[in-house]
């Protein structure tokens, strides 16, 4: 973990979200599209009820993410997503679509077993939140990977 980051973790621990964020905002001028900054940014604004600039700075994280990708990132991104959803009554069964299309640009990167992984890794969440609609299509993304992984005939 880097200094940064430790620094930052440390705002959010201590429950100084507000000061925790304007130190993000001062770091992310000299690096942008840092991902890393970016996800304690929305996790700061999520902290501080702003959903829906903590909304748009998800948003822009997406949009940047190059595949293949860390397993850490995209978890990281769906639980920034997941955060405000876990409290509503009746509980979401899925994230959402956006989520979804970035697993799946995810795996469609990757080699066939490492596809698997992290279609694993992202299963494995969504069950344990509860989120039976987001399993559901790991399940049906990992068996359109095994057939399109089929050798030819």
């Amino acid at each position: 973990m880097s200094s940064s980051a430790k620094e930052l973790d440390e705002y959010m621990q201590t429950g100084k979200y507000k000061d925790g964020l304007s130190r993000c905002n001062k770091l992310l001028k000299k690096t942008p599209t840092n991902i890393d900054l970016l996800t304690f940014k929305a996790r700061f604004l999520r902290w501080l009820d702003r959903d829906d600039e903590a909304e748009a700075v998800i948003k822009s994280m997406m949009a940047q993410i190059s595949y293949p990708s860390s397993n850490a990132t995209l978890l990281s991104i769906e639980s920034l997503q997941w955060q405000p959803l876990r409290f509503v009554y009746p509980r979401p069964l899925t994230v959402g679509p956006d989520v979804n299309a970035m697993w799946t640009s995810a795996a469609a990167a990757l080699p066939r077993q490492k596809a698997i992984d992290i279609h694993q890794d992202r299963f494995n969440m969504a069950i344990e939140d509860g989120r039976w609609i987001d399993a559901g299509y790991v399940r049906i993304a990992r068996s359109h990977a095994h057939v399109s992984d089929a050798p030819a005939d």
